[in-house]
């Protein structure tokens, strides 16, 4: 049933969706090397929490992006809306 449904997903929504996520982890990358920058030394610490949330709210917004694209595709007003579905 998965392996149908996955089939069935245009893979032009797909790359929406992963233009959409790269675009959010490439706009975080100064943000993220910022706070780890320790002005003293010099030394870049990475916060591996604050690079998971991104990576979450990158994938997240991925699934929205793939779900509103289907939508349009497929002229599904419900699917339009995405995940959050407002």
């Amino acid at each position: 049933m998965i392996k149908t449904l996955i089939a069935k997903i245009p893979w032009a929504a797909v790359n929406e969706g992963a233009k959409e996520a790269l675009r959010i982890a490439v706009i975080a990358v100064l943000p993220i090397l910022y706070a780890g920058l320790n002005t003293t030394t010099g030394d870049i610490n990475l916060n591996w929490k604050l690079i998971l949330v991104v990576a979450v709210v990158a994938i997240l917004k991925w699934i929205d992006k793939t779900i509103h694209e289907v939508g349009k595709t497929t002229n599904n007003e419900e699917l339009v809306k995405g995940l959050t579905r407002f």
